[in-house]
């Protein structure tokens, strides 16, 4: 606003201005009647005619802060600005881009004066009169899913990367695991509960997750069955199964 000491003067007369900016803006010249009024006092000295005062007003230039989490999972660029500047009450425009096996999961910008956040419409905001810090925050697109088949195996026996929310694809599957013993066989992979086996072909990972292989005990075949089929068929079925060479054996 611009407004003088008095509504009327005398020529020769001084008259005093008061030239108040609004938030977020510097006074950048003053004037009557074409005349330059200093800025420093914003006086001039009336002429023999009636007179016109007028102010220019320019937006102060704030700075817009960025930040990534996790670091390195993708960037912000602040478009069209300079050192990432921007005036007062202009749309400022961003780019989020995600780096590869990421998605944007939040956006935000906050007034660094107040501490509030500001409102976003398709990754633009209308800066304030105060410098201002994005913050977008990313979520892995993918999973790891770790399969072992003990539980204090220091050593995976696979691991497998999944989509988020995703089942396994068939052909990511890890072949059964084979026993290191003829008195066990493998009983499926379970999570944390033994007896809850999990079935690769429903279950969804949305997190890293650990399988544990189930092992279980092999019953040992009765008299009936050794005489039905034979001990040495049986034993040969046993041999071919943990690939023993009886011939080799001294």
């Amino acid at each position: 606003t611009v407004t003088a000491d008095k509504a009327s003067a005398k020529y020769g007369e001084t008259v005093t201005l008061t030239v108040t900016p609004y938030d977020g803006y510097a006074v950048t010249a003053a004037e009557y009647n074409g005349n330059d009024i200093s800025l420093d006092t914003y006086a001039f000295t009336m002429p023999a005619v009636a007179v016109t005062v007028s102010a220019t007003f320019d937006p102060k230039y704030y700075s817009v802060g960025t930040a990534v989490q996790p670091v390195g999972a993708g960037t912000i660029e602040v478009v069209d600005t300079t050192d990432n500047r921007a005036a007062c009450d202009s749309t400022v425009e961003l780019t989020i881009t995600p780096a590869e096996g990421f998605a944007l999961e939040s956006l935000t910008v906050v007034n660094d004066t107040t501490e509030q956040p500001l409102e976003l419409e398709e990754n633009s905001f209308t800066m304030p009169a105060s410098s201002v810090t994005v913050t977008a925050v990313f979520a892995t697109t993918t999973v790891t899913v770790t399969f072992k088949k003990g539980l204090d195996d220091p050593d995976p026996y696979t691991t497998v990367t999944v989509n988020k929310g995703e089942v396994i694809p068939v052909d990511d599957r890890p072949e059964d695991p084979k026993p290191e013993n003829s008195d066990v066989t493998f009983g499926g992979w379970y999570i944390d509960d033994p007896e809850t086996i999990v079935d690769l072909n429903t279950k969804t990972f949305s997190e890293n997750t650990t399988l544990f292989a189930k092992w279980e005990a092999v019953p040992a075949p009765s008299v009936a069955q050794i005489d039905e089929i034979g001990y040495e068929s049986l034993q040969a079925a046993i041999d071919a199964a943990y690939g023993i060479d009886r011939k080799s054996v001294v």
